[in-house]
């Protein structure tokens, strides 16, 4: 085998790792809700009239990817074999068993931890409301969708948090 074919393979390797981690964070998704988060602190500092600190902007942005990232994996990994049985969903990593699920909690558990950690030092009220909207969404909104309607309302308090949180 030659030296090209095996760095050939190893970045085909890594490009699909990258692609699997990106479908695993629902990575537009996740940066439509930060934005939210960023947009509403902004307007909030704006109005506030203290100025912006690219700092908190920055804690913002890092841990609401980090808490929605791992929301969203979560999600994932609940609903798995349901994955399966949708186009839209059968080639997500963990439907199609590109990734395990004990790889897909690992990397969920730490991007929480990161990510409450990181908002609960930016403010501690900040942090708590993040976990909320994960443990809501993850937990509570996931399961609720194979019960019924209620689950919109259910799935509208962590849709609404990153607004708040921001």
């Amino acid at each position: 085998m030659s030296k090209t074919s095996t760095y050939q393979q190893a970045r085909n390797a890594f490009a699909s790792a990258i692609s699997d981690y990106k479908q695993l964070v629902k990575f537009r998704l996740n940066l439509m809700v930060v934005m939210s988060a960023v947009l509403a602190f902004l307007i909030a500092a704006a109005f506030n009239g203290t100025g912006i600190s690219w700092v908190a902007v920055s804690c913002i942005a890092l841990g609401g990817f980090m808490v929605t990232g791992a929301a969203n994996a979560l999600n994932q990994v609940l609903e798995k074999d349901f994955d399966r049985l949708m186009k839209r969903t059968a080639d997500r990593p963990l439907a199609t068993g590109r990734m395990t699920i004990s790889h897909a909690v690992l990397v969920a558990g730490f991007m929480a931890l990161i990510g409450i950690t990181v908002l609960s030092l930016f403010n501690p009220l900040t942090g708590l409301l993040s976990a909320a909207s994960l443990i809501i969404y993850s937990f509570i909104y996931t399961p609720m969708k194979r019960v019924g309607p209620i689950s919109v309302w259910i799935g509208a308090i962590p849709g609404a948090l990153p607004t708040l949180i921001g």
